[in-house]
């Protein structure tokens, strides 16, 4: 069912006040069942379950999602062109669906 024109302003000023910016992710069939079995393990919904990843992800990485890129050495070698900084494959993390996603 399409949102009503008011639904959608709604949501534009929850996101102005709130400094939410919406960012949309594909994923295949089979990879969302996954991720969404995985944020329902943690009872969480799957937007949080996505978020939590992420900062965790970030953390792991020493990269702080105040700070961007440049907060860690490799961050900031990446940043100045440089390659990539190396990182353990997701499947060493045990994060259902993620594996081969580097």
């Amino acid at each position: 069912m399409p949102r009503t024109p008011a639904q959608k302003q709604a949501t534009d000023r929850y996101r102005a006040r709130n400094g939410r910016v919406q960012v949309n992710i594909e994923l295949t069939p089979e990879i969302c069942r996954r991720w969404q079995a995985y944020a329902g393990s943690r009872g969480m919904s799957l937007t949080a379950m996505a978020r939590e990843c992420v900062a965790r992800c970030m953390a792991e990485d020493s990269l702080a999602a105040e700070a961007g890129a440049a907060a860690s050495p490799a961050g900031a070698a990446h940043a100045a062109g440089g390659p990539r900084p190396m990182r353990p494959a997701r499947v060493d993390r045990g994060i259902e669906g993620m594996e081969g996603m580097d």
